[in-house]
């Protein structure tokens, strides 16, 4: 194991989420600091604290992993940080303490924070995820990190992601949730109704659909798109539109025990006129997701045009959390979408539907002057929001986060 003097141990220390000062000084009181050779908490339980059995932290039971590991005068965490394997070493004990805390709205400290959130995500989506370990891959994963590492993060926005809506939404949720939102005439004129909808891949007529149109899979939030039908053929699409209801087919396996969310795999086609009249040729609309917390946009996500598998989510001043570009070679960087002209309309349409509600996600397509409504979700499903996954981020391990 690495020696290092006091103080290289207490910043190897002090820089690992699992650490958390604050808990420290609230859960040992006793201790007293001074400058001069008991600085601060991380120099006390990297020197001292460990041989006293104090802990870093409710993410880290250091006497548990000890008594694992059979370690004598070797501080657990720094030898986990070397060497230790993934694990739960949780405080499991202060679980129930933490999650009064959330219910009673009360702060959390960050090491509380981070393990109700970790404890949250394992619960509802069946998948662990160790924040204080593990780069985020999945766009869950990225909204889970910016709730456990953004600044400014208050309990009434780390309890909101409890309430988020699953992404998923067929037409008459949609056309029930804009008949209780009561949008003014001009919200309204961007609301598209599907031109022609399908029980089945196998119903597919082209002679019946626009000539330029996009496919929506009721209860899935993937686009397909189609300039000029003419080049189609029956059979290639046909393929495609079944390959995209069995996906859904997935989703109404996992909402079956739900009397809320209702799904059918219907095959819902736009006419993409109203989109791409004013737009370039062959203008392949991009997509904008606005997350409204309190009624006000928290988080913004822009996704590149079609085909370019790009990402990017931002903060309410519109800076850059999170993002990511896929290419065809499968190389990743962080590759910011640039801000369409209508941004400050989507907002304000989004904050119209927010109104009077705790969260409410609303997203739209756009070619940059002209949008239209995709889908709105209000209703919680099984207390979790669900990122669609299009764009094969599942890949992107190098992923890099920006504040």
């Amino acid at each position: 194991m690495t020696t290092l003097d006091p103080h290289a141990l207490a910043e190897l220390v002090r820089k690992n989420p699992m650490f958390d000062a604050q808990w420290y000084q609230r859960e040992y009181p006793e201790i007293e600091y001074h400058a001069d050779g008991n600085p601060d908490p991380a120099f006390h339980y990297a020197n001292y604290g460990y041989k006293e059995n104090r802990l870093p932290s409710v993410l880290f039971d250091g006497n548990k992993y000890s008594a694992f590991h059979n370690l004598r005068d070797v501080n657990p965490l720094v030898h986990y940080l070397e060497h230790g394997a993934r694990g739960d070493y949780c405080v499991n004990a202060r679980l129930p303490e933490i999650l009064t805390k959330v219910s009673l709205g009360l702060e959390l400290l960050p090491s509380e924070r981070l393990y109700y959130l970790e404890h949250f995500y394992s619960t509802n989506l069946k998948q662990d995820f160790d924040l204080a370990n593990q780069a985020p891959v999945t766009l869950n994963e990225k909204l889970l990190y910016l709730h456990a590492f953004g600044e400014g993060k208050s309990s009434d926005e780390i309890s909101a992601f409890a309430t988020k809506a699953l992404a998923l939404q067929d037409s008459t949720q949609q056309a029930q949730a804009l008949k209780d939102l009561g949008l003014s005439d001009e919200a309204l004129s961007h609301v598209q109704s599907p031109a022609v909808v399908l029980k089945s891949a196998k119903d597919l007529d082209l002679t019946k659909l626009p000539e330029n149109f996009r496919v929506k899979c009721n209860g899935y939030a993937t686009q397909i798109y189609m300039h000029n039908k003419s080049r189609g053929k029956l059979p290639v699409l046909q393929n495609l539109f079944a390959q995209e209801q069995q996906r859904a087919a997935v989703f109404l396996q996992q909402d079956a025990l739900s009397p809320l969310y209702q799904l059918t795999p219907d095959l819902l086609v736009y006419d993409l006129a109203p989109l791409i009249a004013h737009a370039p040729k062959n203008a392949v609309p991009s997509k904008v997701e606005l997350w409204c917390v309190n009624g006000k946009v928290a988080y913004s996500l822009l996704f590149g045009s079609a085909g370019s598998n790009t990402v990017a989510i931002y903060d309410r001043d519109f800076k850059l959390q999170a993002s990511a570009l896929s290419t065809p070679h499968g190389n990743y960087r962080i590759a910011p979408v640039e801000k369409c002209a209508c941004f400050d309309q989507l907002v304000a349409f989004a904050e119209q539907c927010a109104r009077d509600r705790a969260f409410v996600s609303v997203s739209f397509l756009t070619t940059g002057e002209d949008y239209v409504l995709e889908d709105i979700s209000l209703y919680p499903y099984n207390n979790i929001f669900v990122c669609s996954n299009d764009f094969s981020l599942k890949a992107a391990a190098q992923i890099e986060l920006t504040k």
